[in-house]
């Protein structure tokens, strides 16, 4: 079988093969889906809720706020997850104890998955007199990627041995393919990415001066939902009945429906408005040094998405195989398939979700002068778990972000007749937390007329 796209497929793509060698031939495909459910003791799907994500401004904005001739700036940026996560985020093991799929699961727990975000980050401040208003938005490419490393590749291919008749020449060459370059779609690596446009930061905030050389600003802070939601990878046409004529086709379902899960790519917040406060203070300690704290507080607004949830268990009639070569005493495609959608086959439900509240504080210490400006800062982001009323609590992300990151920027400045303008390098790295490992790395300039 040659399946060539999935980040499951190493779990999923044991359906057929395993399926094909464990019971004999004359079985048909209506027949082996049924020995698989009733080899299942619960429920497949751990997680149908897409990964928690953070929008990459609240990783940028504390270090922008603190450069020389901030008003107006434009950076490129590139940024780039630890493989912290896991498979065990979407898919329960538990549900595979003493089954047909057991020998699989081992492997594949050992899914990574890592994550890149790369773009142009635009913003601009206005002031008048102690008035400050400012907007920012970013736009560029998110890319999730998922795969196997080749050690655990090979553990894979031997488990898949031992369950399949002996692999083809092509299926071994597959097995030790090199895995660059990282957009190669295989039976052991998968890709998705989401172009286009980030949700609209806009922030208001007054500004008092209690000393020459101390002020605070407080201010509103709101979210626009502006931002390109990621694309489905999987036909609509009749996807929310899983085929039963045929083995091979219900493999192919499956991965699709792992694509549309777990390769979700937002740019944005996923449609939801978000209002917030936004505090800062700064002390100049000389002409050239200061310190500068910031708190940013976000509440999103609840929000219709579009999920994949598993049905509601309910009491379900005991499905029958029947006897090879006959569908005498075989349960009906109706009741097969109730028992399908609650045990292994999402199907996508639209229904109210409220996201956690991103909250955004730090410090840093600045310096600046000409021609040389910099800044060493700590921050810690954190976003909150979701919540719904009426949502599976498999559809929701139940996890928090909370990452300590530190954050430094250096680059020079240049005096105009016309004002002043100055380039620099900036870049973060998460020390701990969820995404501890976690870099960016961004190159830019501002321009103070």
């Amino acid at each position: 079988m040659n399946i060539r796209f999935s980040s499951l497929a190493l779990l999923l793509q044991l359906f057929l093969p395993a399926l094909n060698a464990q019971y004999p031939l004359e079985y048909t495909a209506k027949q082996k889906t049924i020995l698989l459910l009733n080899s299942l003791s619960a429920p497949v799907w751990h997680s149908t809720a897409p990964h928690h994500q953070t929008d990459p401004l609240f990783a940028l904005q504390p270090t922008l706020e603190a450069l020389p001739g901030f008003p107006a700036t434009a950076t490129f940026f590139f940024s780039r997850t630890p493989r912290a996560t896991s498979l065990q985020e979407f898919v329960d093991p538990t549900a595979f104890e003493e089954t047909t799929l057991q020998p699989f699961i081992e492997s594949g727990q050992k899914i990574e998955i890592q994550e890149h975000v790369s773009g142009l980050y635009f913003g601009q401040l206005w002031s008048q007199d102690s008035l400050e208003i400012g907007w920012q938005l970013w736009i560029g490419a998110r890319e999730r990627n998922f795969w196997l490393k080749s050690d655990d590749r090979n553990e894979y291919f031997k488990t898949l041995h031992d369950y399949s008749s002996s692999p083809t020449r092509s299926t071994r060459q597959d097995i030790h393919a090199p895995q660059e370059p990282q957009h190669r779609l295989t039976l052991w690596h998968a890709t998705s990415t989401n172009v286009g446009l980030g949700d609209i930061h806009l922030q208001m905030r007054y500004r008092i001066p209690l000393h020459n050389r101390f002020s605070f600003a407080v201010g509103l802070y709101t979210t626009i939902p502006v931002g390109s939601l990621a694309n489905r990878k999987t036909v609509q046409l009749n996807e929310d009945t899983p085929p039963l004529d045929g083995s091979h086709e219900l493999a192919i379902r499956l991965i699709n429906r792992a694509r549309d899960i777990m390769l979700c790519t937002p740019l944005g917040t996923n449609g939801h408005l978000g209002l917030g406060g936004h505090f800062q203070a700064q002390l100049y300690l000389t002409q050239k040094f200061s310190i500068r704290g910031q708190f940013t507080q976000v509440y999103y607004k609840n929000s219709l998405e579009n999920r994949f949830a598993l049905s509601p268990a309910t009491s379900l009639e005991t499905i029958e195989e029947g006897v090879p070569g006959s569908l005498d005493g075989i349960s009906s495609n109706e009741l097969i398939v109730q028992h399908l959608k609650q045990k292994l086959y999402p199907t996508e439900i639209k229904t109210e979700i409220s996201p956690g509240n991103t909250q955004c504080k730090g410090i840093s210490l600045n310096y600046a002068a000409i021609p040389f400006h910099w800044s060493l800062g700590y921050w810690h982001i954190m976003s909150g778990s979701e919540y719904s009323e009426t949502a599976p609590l498999a559809t929701l992300t139940q996890s928090t972000i909370n990452n300590h990151q530190i954050h430094a920027t250096a680059g020079w400045r240049r005096r105009q007749n016309w004002g002043e303008a100055s380039s620099y390098l900036t870049g973060s790295y998460t020390a701990l937390g969820t995404q501890k490992g976690a870099w960016s790395v961004g190159v830019g300039a501002t321009v103070q007329a």
